[in-house]
């Protein structure tokens, strides 16, 4: 038992250590530029890497996802890892709610996400042909 909680302990220090990486300092006030400026020419070759890196990503993703829920053992960790992970968020939002820079962070965030989605309804509704992921 001692070792399952270690390893859950260890997988939320890590998880956490991702969620909490140092973020470049930005302005609240600062605008958004839309989101064609923010593309530069690319390079394709870098791309189709990316495009590739990501392609590979999704599938171990997806390989380790089913042998979790084929494994008694790794789905009772995974289970054990997630409730540790949102009893670890719910006290970080508790000890953060008084943090004037971490809340001006999320608010700034949430700005950007609006933006973003906005931006992309915009573009779909200018390109009707485009097809959408579902």
């Amino acid at each position: 038992m001692k070792k399952i909680l270690m390893l859950v302990l260890a997988v939320c220090i890590i998880s956490c250590r991702a969620y909490c990486k140092d973020t470049p300092d930005m302005k609240a006030s600062a605008p958004i530029p839309p989101h064609e400026e923010n593309r530069g020419p690319g390079n394709p070759e870098l791309a189709g890497t990316v495009k590739e890196i990501l392609d590979i990503q999704k599938r171990m993703s997806d390989i380790e996802r089913s042998t979790i829920h084929q494994d008694q053992d790794l789905k009772q960790i995974a289970l054990q890892i997630k409730a540790l992970q949102e009893q670890l968020r719910g006290k970080l939002q508790d000890k953060l709610k008084n943090n004037e820079e971490y809340q001006s962070l999320k608010q700034r965030r949430e700005q950007i996400k609006v933006q973003y989605i906005k931006v992309g309804h915009k573009r779909t509704e200018q390109s009707p042909g485009m097809k959408t992921n579902q």
